[in-house]
């Protein structure tokens, strides 16, 4: 199955530069992030997903929606593809760096009653395994670009190092074949 993966449109937070994770589910996309989800619709024209796996995450859906309105396929909302639950949400990006970099142990560490990254990790290994399951040639999942990274590395054996700090652009496509 060829998965093709996109973060969302650029959203009101990530200008900014502050973290907005799974607990404030709201954030919307601004006008770039509608555009950047137009552009991203185009990029996705010729590869005729039959499916569309998108987060509960608001930006997340507005994506999906407008990539949909080429394809008109179904969406299939999955929790498992929700952005962390960082502990730090509305604070600078680079605080949560910061805590991940100051952690004994940066992988399986808390903040604030959140998850950690292995956490996160886990529940794309889920996802993956269950899309292994579904009778569909090509898909396409729009998350958040943590997600994102960890989705495609898990499938191209990159470490948590690597995945952690892979640059990933809003309304970026990656892909893999699982």
């Amino acid at each position: 199955m060829l998965v093709y993966i996109a973060r969302h449109g650029e959203a009101t937070h990530n200008p900014d530069h502050l973290f907005h994770d799974t607990t404030v589910p709201d954030v919307e996309l601004t006008s770039k992030g509608i555009q950047q989800s137009a552009a991203l619709a185009e990029e996705l024209r010729a590869a005729k997903p039959e499916a569309i796996f998108v987060s509960e995450l608001k930006r997340t859906r507005q994506t999906a929606d407008i990539v949909n309105s080429i394809h008109n396929v179904p969406e299939i909302v999955d929790p498992l593809l929700n952005d962390i639950v960082s502990g730090i949400a509305g604070k600078p990006v680079n605080e949560f760096r910061t805590l991940l970099t100051n952690s004994a142990d940066p992988w399986n560490a808390h903040f604030e009653g959140g998850e950690s990254y292995n956490e996160v990790k886990a529940r794309a290994e889920l996802f993956l395994e269950k899309l292994k399951t579904m009778p569909y040639g090509c898909v396409l999942v729009v998350t958040s670009g943590g997600l994102a990274n960890i989705l495609y590395g898990l499938e191209n054996g990159l470490s948590n190092e690597e995945m952690f700090n892979r640059p990933i652009e809003n309304a970026a496509l990656l892909s893999i074949t699982i």
